[in-house]
């Protein structure tokens, strides 16, 4: 399924959950054109905020993708409800390797990538920037940053190669 975040504004008559519309600001609605089949959500914390619940509610499969097995698990069974395919794989976005080794066991599964939504993250554990380590500091950009980086690239590199050719790639921060 290609999802694309189109526009702000509704026009495809998609219906998202009140927690999607929140999460992009007040007052605004997102609007999703959805033409294909297969997406990558990281982590599960969307399906809790209702991304990975409108998708699969639509038709698409999905991959949920963390280092929680269990929260993993509990996602994949709350989307499964839905009839489309769940893929739930346990995945450390920092290690280039097991993005690359994910990456290839979602398209092996779900047949190819239209949409990965970026979105792993973690916060600093030090109890205020001042005191942050530097070893803190790797730790929180290697999963922000490195894992960002290295699941957007994965993505893309899968999104060029299959035909047809394309895909969306959407990052969210906070």
């Amino acid at each position: 399924m290609r999802i694309n975040l189109v526009k702000i504004g509704n026009s495809k008559g998609l219906r998202l959950p009140k927690a999607v519309i929140d999460s992009c600001g007040i007052g605004a609605t997102v609007s999703l054109e959805i033409r294909g089949r297969e997406l990558i959500i990281r982590p599960d914390d969307l399906a809790r905020a209702g991304w990975a619940e409108a998708l699969a509610e639509h038709g698409s499969a999905v991959a949920i993708w963390g280092t929680n097995a269990e929260k993993n698990a509990a996602a994949a069974e709350r989307l499964r409800v839905h009839g489309q395919p769940v893929l739930a794989l346990q995945i450390d976005v920092g290690d280039h390797d097991a993005v690359i080794e994910g990456m290839a066991t979602t398209v092996r599964e779900l047949g190819r990538l239209d949409s990965c939504f970026v979105n792993a993250g973690v916060g600093g554990k030090a109890p205020s920037f001042v005191d942050m380590s530097e070893d803190e500091w790797r730790r929180v950009m290697r999963v922000n940053l490195d894992g960002a980086f290295y699941t957007a690239q994965e993505a893309v590199k899968q999104m060029v190669s299959q035909d047809p050719q394309g895909g969306s790639v959407v990052f969210t921060t906070s």
